[in-house]
């Protein structure tokens, strides 16, 4: 809807009116006699005075300028007219005003007899008074005074007055004499009604306690701020950034003729369409064109000044404001947080901040006093149009001038503006991955795609193009490392489970290497159940939280572990203040549980009690008393009883309050210690932005709205008046304005081997379509029967998990489940878990480090140069030779420090890399040590271990029969992965036919050969030899030793030599030669741990020998050692396979196989259109039951979407 601005607009305060007077009596037109009480004032301020019993009146301190002057008094006419105010005082001698042809009481008798009166009435309030949340708090004393009058054909409603409206507006202190000369509320577009009102106005302060002042002054600051008022004055002053305004010019549609254009057609047409068909035509033409978009939907890029809009005119003191007839699209943000595009719906409520001026003339021109010349010039929609009568400050208004309020604001703007750099240096990618299915057994295939997301508004990752992807062991050894190219973020793969797998929980990790700037703690990390060993299959299990059976020791018995964990909301426990207590009852596997308990003072008495639920959480509520000690009773599900202490309450500190049950609003309260000040500060962000600030008094709530706010984490900081951060406090506001995804298949039931075909219909908030990228997965629920509460999606991951700290479990049951219990169970989780994005102080302190790691674009070879006494080589030239596919020829020069990279590498599959490296002076003397910044990540915790389920051991059964199947017909065969063996027998393997072992070939203490690691999904020997070599220790910091080898005389150890087909290769301190080969060219590794096989060779084998052999050795064409050379192959991107789906097209077609499909189809690429559809099919495997269909993606904007949906096979 648009408002017609007819209303004067506000511009400058006059800050201190000069001595100048305007002054006159006022007589009756009839008789000449004077008029007594008679009200004179100007229009729209507080400078008003009313005539006394000679008629006469005066209006003091009145600044120079141009006023319109309204002088009105009961059962006559108003008189308005313009004053020019200069140097001296004005008379207006008599004034004459002519007695009302209507009568008063005609009336209210006429209102009467009108049945839909109140019905109109209430049309007329909620436009006239507007949509804010102070107009609840104004009322009309005086409705009678309202003329009203609704047509029924054109749809228009009218209003005017015969005497002033009296309105009191109780939320900004200020009572109004309101005279409304002319009022129309337009419904005949319904699409796009419109409303205009004209009127003149006086304010008068509102007489209120002490308290009740201060905040009708805070009201008056907070429509002051962001208002048309406040623009206008930020204009004139040339300081729209300062005060938070950006205004962007909206070109207007070339194609679209004017506005005035379109009217006037539209209007002659009307007239003549019943004369002739051709002008029903050339009105149906006029009203298509009225249609289309007045402006182009492509903002401007660069912000308007206060010289691209306003300029002076011809006469002093009148202004003119246009923009060559583009509407002008502004922002108000104090943070400077604006929006990239026009928001749908100006109207939404969601828009807190955006307005758009539309021009109907060139200029609108106006005084220094803001007195608009040509009103009717003005078109608003937006933010603007909301106050209304509600939100409406005098002329003569004046932001506070309170110089410890202005201390405040620009603490706070400091704040903010710390907070925006600090996130602009470090912005956060998060990566996401959608499996087909929850769990896995020995054979499977993970399937899976990536969603790598940058920013607060989880755009699309621009920043990285290569995502690395672990499986990470049990016992934390990482079993397959893979990387993959990002192509605007996305990418897919996959990864084959060997059959002889280690059965347990895995960890699928996923992350870009600028993610590990911040560790392991920030990267995607998904616990992955594998089963394998036939043992488990009668471990069953009621859930997941079961702890795994593990031996006991027979003397002393087993007893689980509990903890009882307590967080005071908002981090302190004050004296004599009562709080909520979060509690989290976890086991010896980090997993909650359900206790019961009771709170109990320093006398034994109850002061309260709790039972703990989803995930082990509860509540209770606590107004500690001075120098008393609180316990917590606990009965545990072993049917024990434990004491735990509470913290001590304190007379020092503070704690926030968050009251956040209402889905529109949010309640903050301050609560300070009894020797604590009671002034603070509040900070509320949002993934590094701003979204609130303001001053705050212990125990004065605060209530925002929750469209402050985006969906997700919102942290409230307490701050110090100095500006120090003293307490925090999390919670989560939602929206509920994910992607709508609609799927629909054609029927309900199905058979056996059926196509089934399944719409896609992808939109956003407001039902408008979207293109998108998105994923599906089809699973037969009989056999893998899918806990939605358990799963880690797209929404609980870049909304939640991403954002806390530590495990948590069942992220997905507080977004599948949206009910009062779950809401307050998200709450629980704030109050529990740590916030992960940054530390304030480390903000404030502005010394942050810079990100050491950058985002990579491409594959990277680096490392460094240095002479064979390990002194870095200073500018050196590095020659990088790809070969297998062509050869590729790349030089550089190493940096100061001998550092060297060649970047944005792009190739897929394992190719070989010679590296060469000279001296400036051409030397060769020197030797490579490769960056292992692409080595997989380390874990420093690994989530909770559980036992399997009862769904999850039924489908190792399931997977078998699959699997059986799968070989009979020769269709995806297993892959197979052999144990490494320590070799007893004298006979020589085929695989060490080419071995240099200098004591014999196969004489070792441990043997690994090529035909053993085949598949392992290793490439690093380093990172293989790690995971399956007995007897050595391999360090975080990159050094092998053995736990056999003699220590020396100063107590220092001796790394283990390498000895690469016969040559020994140099180690140095935090590197090892292991780690710069790549498992796809070892032959066969050898291992002699003790000095009895290592005094072969020398001394330098004092700590043990790895006698490795490589497959070039073996055809007898490896190149032998040479100083400034370093050869070995490197693994490229991982090129994913396609998703097995048989096809049934004709009725007999393989109709002797068993189709035993777990997951019936995967499709990692689908992509909505322009009108958010897309359409994908596939067959029905051979067993009936409850098929599950899982949608989960985004679109352009960063709207993420998840969507299920099922249908039956009978």
């Amino acid at each position: 809807m648009k408002i017609y601005l007819i209303l004067i607009i506000l511009l400058f305060p006059p800050a201190l009116f000069a001595q100048i007077s305007i002054s006159g009596r006022v007589l009756n037109q009839n008789d000449a006699k004077p008029i007594a009480n008679a009200s004179i004032f100007i229009s729209n301020a507080t400078t008003g005075s009313s005539t006394d019993a000679e008629g006469k009146f005066s209006l003091q301190n009145i600044k120079p300028g141009k006023y319109e002057l309204v002088i009105s008094a009961v059962g006559f006419e108003t008189d308005t007219r313009p004053v020019n105010v200069s140097g001296t005082d004005v008379s207006l001698g008599d004034v004459r005003l002519f007695v009302k042809t209507n009568s008063l009481k005609e009336v209210v008798v006429t209102a009467k007899r009108d049945p839909n009166r109140q019905r109109n009435y209430e049309l007329f309030k909620d436009e006239f008074l507007g949509s804010t949340p102070f107009a609840k708090d104004c009322e009309i004393t005086n409705p009678q005074q309202l003329d009203l009058d609704y047509d029924y054909k054109t749809n228009i409603l009218t209003a005017s007055t015969f005497d002033a409206l009296e309105i009191k507006n109780n939320a900004l202190g200020y009572r109004l004499q309101y005279i409304l000369k002319s009022f129309t509320l337009d419904f005949s577009n319904p699409a796009n009604r419109s409303f205009s009102y004209a009127g003149s106005v006086f304010f008068k302060e509102m007489e209120g306690s002490p308290s009740q002042v201060k905040q009708w002054q805070k009201n008056r600051q907070l429509v002051y701020e962001g208002s048309q008022m406040h623009f206008l004055q930020a204009l004139l002053n040339n300081k729209l950034d300062d005060e938070g305004f950006r205004v962007l010019r909206l070109p207007v549609n070339m194609a679209r003729p004017t506005e005035a254009t379109i009217i006037s057609k539209i209007n002659a047409f009307n007239i003549l369409k019943d004369d002739d068909k051709k002008y029903r035509d050339s009105l149906a033409h006029w009203k298509k064109l009225y249609e289309m978009p007045r402006f182009q939907q492509k903002l401007s890029v660069f912000p308007l000044t206060a010289n691209d809009l306003v300029r002076a005119t011809k006469e002093t003191g009148i202004f003119s404001l246009g923009c060559n007839l583009d509407a002008l699209f502004i922002t108000y943000n104090k943070y400077h947080r604006f929006p990239k595009n026009i928001p749908d719906k100006l109207s939404d409520p969601s828009n807190t901040d955006n307005t758009v001026l539309i021009f109907n003339e060139p200029e609108v021109q106006f005084d220094s006093n803001g007195s608009l010349i040509n009103p009717d010039a003005l078109v608003l929609d937006g933010v603007w149009l909301r106050p209304r009568i509600a939100g409406l400050l005098p002329l003569d208004y004046e932001p506070p001038k309170n110089e410890q309020l202005i201390a405040t604001q620009k603490l706070l703007q400091s704040l903010s503006e710390k907070l925006s750099t600090y996130t602009a240096d470090n912005v956060t990618e998060k990566a996401y991955l959608h499996l087909d299915k929850p769990y896995y057994a020995a054979g499977d295939t993970i399937y899976f795609k990536a969603y790598v997301t940058q920013g607060e508004q989880h755009l699309l990752s621009q920043m990285s193009g290569v995502l690395n992807v672990d499986l990470v062991g049990p016992n934390g050894e990482t079993t397959r490392s893979m990387k993959l190219n990002l192509n605007d973020g996305l990418a897919w793969g996959d990864i084959a489970i060997p059959d002889s797998v280690k059965q347990g929980t895995y960890h699928l990790l996923a992350y870009t290497n600028y993610m590990r700037n911040t560790g392991s703690d920030h990267i995607f990390n998904k616990t992955v159940p594998v089963l394998n060993s036939p043992a488990a299959v009668g471990a069953i299990a009621d859930t997941r939280h079961t702890p795994p059976t593990k031996p006991v020791n027979a003397t002393s018995p087993a007893r689980p572990k509990f903890d009882i964990q307590f967080f005071p909301e908002g981090g302190n426990l004050l004296v004599n203040t009562k709080a909520v207590i979060a509690v989290k009852a976890i086991n010896s596997s980090g997993m909650g549980i359900k206790v019961k308990g009771i709170i109990t003072d320093s006398k034994g008495k109850e002061i309260a009690g709790f039972t703990t639920g989803h995930a082990g959480l509860g509540s209770f509520t606590l107004n500690a008393e001075d120098n008393k000690v609180y316990t917590a009773m606990v009965n545990l599900p072993d049917g024990s009883s434990r004491e735990f202490a509470l913290p001590k309450a304190e007379n020092k500190g503070y704690s926030i309050i968050v009251d956040n049950s209402d889905e529109k609003e949010i309640k903050i309260t301050a609560k300070a210690g009894t020797d604590s000040p009671k002034d603070a500060l509040l900070v509320a962000q949002a993934a590094g932005v701003v979204y609130y600030s303001s001053p705050i008094h212990a125990n004065k709530p605060l209530t925002i709205s929750n469209d402050k706010f985006p969906t997700g984490i919102v942290q409230y900081t307490l701050f110090s008046a100095a500006g120090e951060p003293i307490n925090e406090r999390l919670a989560f506001v939602k929206h509920n304005n994910n992607l709508k995804i609609g799927l629909l298949s054609q029927q309900q039931k199905y058979t056996p081997r059926q196509a089934v075909v399944i719409d896609v219909k992808a939109g956003d908030q407001s039902d408008e379509p979207v293109s998108g990228s998105f994923s599906m997965a089809v699973v037969d629920e009989n056999k893998v029967p899918v806990n939605e509460s358990a799963e880690s999606t797209i929404l609980s991951n870049l909304l939640l998990t991403s954002e806390l700290k530590g495990y948590i479990e069942e992220p997905n049951y507080y977004f599948a489940n949206n009910t009062t219990e779950t809401r307050r169970e998200l709450d629980l989780l704030m109050l529990t878990q740590g916030y992960r994005k940054f530390v304030w102080k480390q903000v404030l302190s502005g010394t942050h480090p810079a990100n050491a790691l950058k985002p990579q674009n491409g594959l990277q070879i680096a490392g460094y140069l240095k002479d064979l006494k390990d002194n870095p080589v200073a500018n050196g030239k590095v020659r990088l030779m790809l070969r297998d596919k062509g050869t590729l020829i790349l030089d550089t020069l190493a940096d100061s420090k001998g550092y060297f990279v060649f970047d944005n590498l792009a190739f897929t599959d394992t190719v070989g890399v010679v590296l060469q490296g000279y001296k400036p002076n051409g030397g060769r003397d020197i030797k490579f040590i490769l960056d292992n910044a692409s080595t997989p990540v380390h874990l420093d915790h690994l989530s909770p271990d559980t036992a399997f389920t009862e769904a999850e051991l039924a489908y190792l059964q399931t997977s078998k029969q699959f699997h059986t199947e799968q070989q009979r017909t020769g269709i995806n065969s297993q892959v197979k992965m052999l144990k490494a063996v320590t070799v007893k027998a004298q006979k020589k393997a085929p695989e060490l036919e080419f071995s240099q072992n200098k004591n014999g070939a196969g004489n070792a203490d441990f043997i690994i050969t090529s035909k053993q690691i085949e598949n392992s999904g290793i490439r690093n020997l380093y990172l293989l030899l790690s995971s399956r070599v007995p007897f050595v220790e391999f360090t975080s910091g990159g050094e092998v030793y053995s736990r056999r080898a003699t220590v020396g005389f100063q107590n220092d150890r001796m790394q283990m030599l390498v000895v690469l087909d016969g040559t020994a290769m140099p180690n140095s301190k935090g590197f090892n030669y292991l780690s710069q080969l790549y498992t796809d060219d070892i032959e066969s590794v050898e291992v002699l741990n003790g000095t009895h096989l290592g005094a072969v060779y020398g001394p330098l084998a004092a700590g043990g020998v790895f006698v490795v052999t490589t497959k070039k050795a073996k055809k007898g064409v490896y190149e032998k050692y040479k100083p400034g050379t370093f050869s070995y192959r490197i693994p490229g991107f991982y090129k994913a396979r396609e998703f097995y789906s048989p096809r049934y097209d004709a009725p007999n077609i393989n109709k002797q196989n068993k189709d035993l499909r777990s997951t019936i189809y995967w499709n990692p690429n689908i992509l909505t259109d322009a009108q958010g559809k897309a359409s994908v099919s596939f067959f029905n495997a051979d067993t009936p039951g409850n098929y599950l269909v899982i949608m989960e993606g985004i679109d352009g904007n960063g709207n993420i979407g998840r969507q299920q949906y099922r249908y039956k096979v009978e």
